[in-house]
């Protein structure tokens, strides 16, 4: 089994520190063996890194997958819904047709009934003040904060951060 990178990397450090040396004299004592260590122990470092990426590429496939076969779930159930409400609608309309209020089966009883009253709008923009609710969110502009960090202003609790990233091609 091969090792962990973190190995191979503390591998790499270790073989480095090993392969220059000084001598009692403070003269710099190269060890050529140790240098042929630290070329193999790169070449599994690099394959390590290669095989990382590769899984890596797997996992954003598969996750892509998972993402595109829960739309298409999400498009199914919204399909089901719409076709279990027209199915309801359906019932209620021909139950009132014949004047039928409830039928009851072997499995199920259905009926028809009054709901509780509900308010419709035609038009909100004819609605009183009074019966508007406003709300409002605050969030942070981060591209204005951008430009204005970048343009040498200071805003207290606000700073440009870089980092690293890995880019696989």
């Amino acid at each position: 089994m091969s090792e962990p990178l973190y190995v191979i990397a503390g591998n790499i450090l270790h073989a480095m520190d090993k392969a220059t040396m000084l001598d009692p004299g403070g003269n710099e004592i190269i060890d050529p063996a140790a240098y042929n260590t630290i070329d193999g122990l790169y070449d599994t470092f690099d394959t390590k890194i290669e095989a990382c990426a590769a899984a890596m590429r797997d996992i954003e496939a598969r996750a892509q997958a998972a993402a595109d076969e829960a739309e298409r779930l999400y498009e199914r159930k919204v399909s089901l819904l719409k076709h279990r409400d027209w199915l309801k609608e359906y019932i209620r309309q021909n139950m009132e047709f014949v004047g039928r209020q409830k039928v009851e089966g072997s499995l199920f009883t259905v009926r028809v009934q009054n709901t509780a009253a509900r308010v419709e709008i035609a038009d909100r923009t004819e609605l009183p003040p009074e019966f508007v609710v406003v709300k409002t969110t605050e969030s942070p502009d981060r591209t204005k904060l951008k430009e204005a960090l970048t343009a040498g202003r200071e805003i207290p609790g606000v700073s440009l951060v870089k980092g690293t990233t890995v880019v696989i091609r």
